[in-house]
């Protein structure tokens, strides 16, 4: 293992001698550091006694009791039991070996994309890969958030039907905090040829921008403009931006290609959008409601915006999806806005993205599956529709295909909280609990109040054995929005941990939860499993069914369940959700 590296949740810096975790750092002594690196060069596989001795003490002869200090001393540093080994496993009469996911780190977490067959097609020359970033705000602009990505996004939608051309959404890469040949770095770790980036500055009425194309190989400029204009004529710039772009990638539109479409030439419609848009990424009840208000608003201001409809649907369902409204309420709201949205433009990816996973919801699986391949048809640049179908194709137990849709959303955004997460589900729900804990921690590396990145993490930690990480990481979900799914899956993990006392607890929290507000009952369906109270878990699991609790569609594929497969009740369950043979 060649430079710094995590294991676990800890970063290890070996040119420092430091293991640190949330902060907090620990010196370790030199042959201390010595033996850890040894055994993460060849983790998982078990290193002998004598191999450990020759390596870190090539010219000393020492016995085996200074191994065993050192070994002592990595134990109490990562708090280890040597009974219930979660990082470092004795091999009796062998050596020892990490059980604990090694991953190798730059500054931070080590963002790559996964080589299970690369999702960059190798006949695919990095010129033809696009990265456009996210603006800087260097002079602290107020109020200028939802444009700082929001206006990128749009570049994005504008250069994503052009012919042969991937466009990538940019970002910082992990280690790199002053930003210092930040594109050129993007491009090596990202095989990505060109660059867009710029600087914003917008004063009332009036806006300033600067965007330069790079070649991300030689940080040479391609082309450069400067804007200075009224706010009202964002359209044009943006218009003006993309035009630059292809021409200068020689790109054309051809005759099979739609041109860039503007949604609305309502200004401030369009900046209500950007604005709702922005508000849910915080992934929080409130985040939801305001978003959903200023698309409304934008609506009301332009009845035919038709995109705005699509983000709309998104913003419906989500609450439902996540546990916090019952689902039947959000749902049939959101497909009529989804609809809503096709029957003003029926070639909008985002519109058709909505109703596929509506469908999902609804058990419509065939369904669901047809809207995804339209969407991803239309624009294969959308990253969210190749995520939320590899999740489709998990829950249908197709986990080979969900892994390379997981990969092709996270090549499109490596840098994103909910494509990783995304991906670290998918490995997870396969079964491949090293490889999911080591992009769920990618994942909250990169988005540390995703609550996707935070569930998956959960998960991924019960998923290798690591409890007291996974009931941590659940605790951190519940503190920061309170939500029962969080519950639920901490409960599961610390029956799983032989904490029973602590699963009831959960439990009796979930009950005493649902007498004050919705609690969906799939996530005590969760927690009874956990405790081994089958017959609990199916009642629950049936109000579910009654409620269309959008969580059950993961019944399926959970482990959690795994308990519950085996009765005719749980497989009636599956029959009436349409799942197939």
């Amino acid at each position: 293992m060649d430079g710094d590296f995590r294991l676990a949740s800890w970063l290890v810096e070996p040119s420092l001698n430091t293991v640190s975790r949330k902060g907090k750092a620990t010196q370790l002594e030199p042959k201390v550091m010595s033996v850890l690196v040894c055994l993460a060069k060849h983790a998982p596989d078990p290193v002998p006694k004598e191999a450990l001795l020759q390596e870190v003490w090539p010219d000393t002869f020492v016995g085996e009791g200074v191994l065993t200090r050192s070994i002592f001393e990595l134990r109490r540093v990562f708090e280890d039991d040597v009974k219930d080994p979660r990082v470092i496993q004795t091999i009796t009469k062998r050596g020892y070996r990490l059980v604990a996911p090694v991953v190798p780190a730059s500054g931070a977490v080590e963002v790559v994309p996964v080589n299970t067959s690369s999702p960059v097609p190798a006949d695919q020359p990095r010129g033809d890969r696009i990265a456009v970033f996210p603006l800087a705000n260097r002079d602290g602009t107020p109020d200028t958030e939802h444009l700082l990505s929001g206006i990128p996004g749009s570049i994005i939608r504008g250069l994503s039907p052009l012919p042969g051309l991937t466009v990538v959404a940019g970002g910082v890469v992990p280690g790199n905090e002053s930003l210092e040949r930040n594109a050129e770095l993007f491009g090596q770790k990202f095989s990505v040829g060109t660059a867009l980036q710029g600087r914003l500055l917008h004063r009332r009425t009036k806006l300033r921008m600067q965007v330069d194309l790079v070649d991300t190989k030689t940080g040479e400029e391609l082309w450069a403009d400067h804007y200075d204009r009224d706010f009202a004529e964002l359209f044009l710039i943006e218009d003006d931006v993309i035009d630059h772009v292809s021409k200068r990638l020689r790109l054309n539109f051809g005759r099979d290609v739609q041109p860039r479409k503007r949604y609305t030439e309502n200004i401030d419609a369009y900046q209500l959008y950007l604005r709702g848009r922005h508000c849910s990424e915080s992934r929080t009840a409130e985040g939801f409601r305001t978003g959903v208000e200023y698309l409304r608003k934008a609506i009301h201001l332009d009845p035919q915006y038709a995109l705005a409809y699509a983000e709309l649907a998104t913003l419906l369902y989500l609450p439902g999806y996540y546990g916090m409204v019952r689902a039947g309420e959000s749902f049939l709201k959101a497909r009529f806005e989804a609809e809503k949205a096709l029957e003003l433009d029926d070639r909008l990816a985002d519109a058709h993205e909505a109703l596929a996973t509506l469908n999902l919801f609804d058990w419509r699986w065939s369904d669901a599956v047809s809207e995804y391949k339209c969407c991803l048809e239309l624009n294969s640049n959308h990253t969210p529709s190749h995520y939320h179908y590899a999740l489709c194709l998990c829950q249908l137990g197709r986990f080979q295909e969900a892994i390379t849709e997981a990969m092709e959303a996270q090549a499109r955004d490596p840098l994103s909280g909910p494509a990783n997460a995304a991906l670290g589900w998918v490995f997870w729900a396969a079964r491949q609990p090293e490889r999911a804990l080591q992009q769920a921690l990618v994942a909250t590396e990169l988005d540390p109040n995703s609550f996707f990145a935070k569930v998956t993490a959960g998960l991924a930690y019960e998923q290798n054995g690591m409890y007291r990480e996974s009931i941590r990481e659940f605790q951190e979900g519940i503190d920061r929005n309170g939500g029962s799914m969080f519950l639920g899956f901490q409960s599961h993990a610390y029956a799983r941990s032989g904490d029973k006392a602590g699963a009831w607890g959960n439990i009796r929290r979930l009950e005493d939860l649902s007498k004050e507000r919705y609690v969906a009952a799939s996530h005590l369906a969760v927690a009874y499993a956990g405790v081994g109270e089958k017959d609990s878990a199916l009642t629950a699991l049936e109000t579910a069914y009654e409620n269309r609790d959008s969580f059950l569609v993961f019944a399926n594929m959970m482990p959690q369940f795994d308990n519950l497969r085996s009765d005719a009740r749980f497989q009636d369950l599956l029959h009436r959700m349409n799942f197939p043979t």
